[in-house]
């Protein structure tokens, strides 16, 4: 009978430990970074910059993807990033992400940006 609980127990913080590394993506003590969260933009055409304001943009570089276009990131905060656009990009809205994290990259939902005219 003492054997079967002990048993038991071994059993139980086995699946435990499985449970938990398999909770972190299958990698014993690495932290995923919360996902980096976009809540606003603004557009400024005669500087050619995209101001992204959020959460969890993270103390590295984070990478901003505009429509199929990595941006150049110029400055950044926990909670806001600065960002160049390129020359001819057209009116229209454009899909944005955000990927933030150093070790493990994990981008932001979607978030749509309009460009009201033309960046020459």
């Amino acid at each position: 009978m003492i054997r079967q609980f002990i048993g038991l127990v071994i059993l139980s913080a086995i699946l435990a430990v499985a449970g938990t590394t398999q909770a972190a993506g299958g990698r014993s003590g690495i932290v995923t970074p919360a996902a980096p969260v976009i809540t606003s933009t603004s557009i400024d055409n005669d500087r050619r910059l995209l101001t992204i304001k959020g959460r969890s943009f993270g103390s590295d570089t984070p990478s901003v993807v505009l429509g199929d276009m990595a941006l150049r990131v110029q400055q950044n905060t926990e909670n806001q990033i600065l960002v160049e656009l390129p020359a001819g990009m057209k009116k229209a809205t454009y899909r944005l992400t955000v990927g933030a994290g150093s070790a493990s990259r994990v981008d932001s939902d979607p978030f749509f940006t309009t460009l009201l005219a033309d960046i020459q």
